[in-house]
């Protein structure tokens, strides 16, 4: 950490006063700002032979030549940036295994067997809510994305944004701010979605499921409604140049009660006349 950010992390024991030199993971945005290092760090080599995710890290190959190669330039690469492995929580020559709650091998990356077990094992939907929650389930079988939870809150004098990025992992970051102005709610609701997409992409999400409780604004996404409002079309035009970033993104609409979060968060963000963009992505950019 640098030295003038240390004494933020200042604490009290009885043996006297304290301060982190390093970054504690306790920190709330620390797994967004470690995630983003680590990006950097391999930037080179992700995609091509390396998978990382915060602290985990998949080193991947075709051949055994190649492996020991690619283990080479990883070592390297870890060395440039001072950065040390734990032996015991290593493996090497894994012909398979999971990795962020999907199976690699050599045959690629593949759904959990368990999930795709427990999706066969569900009873034939009945209802609207529960072909919601099998579509959400095989979505997000389909690849390693990230899931958005995003909603909206439109009070007299403000608005409220809350987004909940979920990993691939199944690690939850919020986000939400307080816009200082009026809005409708329509309008809101297209301001979550935007900022959304922002910090997935700040996130350098490749694959991203959107979820959010608004029928209109999903409906517009997805081609079941038209936007004619002329503000309604400058939103989904901002939102569809959004969408070229990312190799695949599907919007899908669920019911209230599987928003809760990001509806708390919206709210909280609308009612709170003292705050600005907080909580772990206020330092964000797409």
């Amino acid at each position: 950490m640098d030295e003038v950010d240390q004494e933020n992390t200042s604490f009290v024991t009885s043996q006297g006063l304290f301060c982190h030199k390093m970054m504690p993971f306790g920190l709330k945005n620390a797994r967004a700002i470690y995630q983003r290092f680590v990006n950097h760090m391999f930037r080179p080599q992700i995609k091509r032979n390396v998978e990382v995710y915060v602290d985990d890290m998949l080193v991947k190959s075709q051949d055994e030549k190649g492996h020991l190669d690619n283990l080479q330039e990883t070592f390297d690469t870890l060395r440039q940036y001072h950065m040390k492995l734990n032996p015991s929580k290593c493996a090497f020559g894994v012909s398979s295994g999971k990795f962020l709650g999907f199976m690699v091998s050599h045959r690629g990356i593949e759904a959990n067997p368990d999930k795709i077990q427990a999706i066969l094992d569900m009873k034939p939907p009945q209802n609207t809510k529960e072909i919601q929650s099998l579509t959400g389930r095989v979505a997000a079988l389909n690849s390693k994305r990230w899931v958005v939870y995003v909603d909206g809150s439109s009070t007299r004098h403000a608005g409220g944004i809350g987004v909940v990025l979920q990993s691939p992992e199944g690690d939850k970051l919020k986000h939400k701010v307080r816009l200082q102005y009026q809005t409708t709610n329509n309008e809101v609701e297209y301001e979550a979605l935007l900022k959304g997409l922002e910090l997935a992409k700040t996130m350098e999400a490749k694959s991203i499921l959107i979820l959010g409780d608004s029928q209109l604004i999903m409906g517009q996404m997805n081609g079941i409604y038209e936007a004619k409002e002329e503000r309604m079309r400058k939103y989904l035009n901002r939102v569809m140049c959004l969408m070229k970033r990312f190799e695949e993104a599907d919007f899908i609409q669920i019911l209230r009660e599987k928003n809760v979060k990001a509806d708390i968060i919206a709210k909280e963000a609308s009612a709170n006349e003292s705050m600005d963009e907080v909580d772990g992505f206020n330092t964000c950019q797409a």
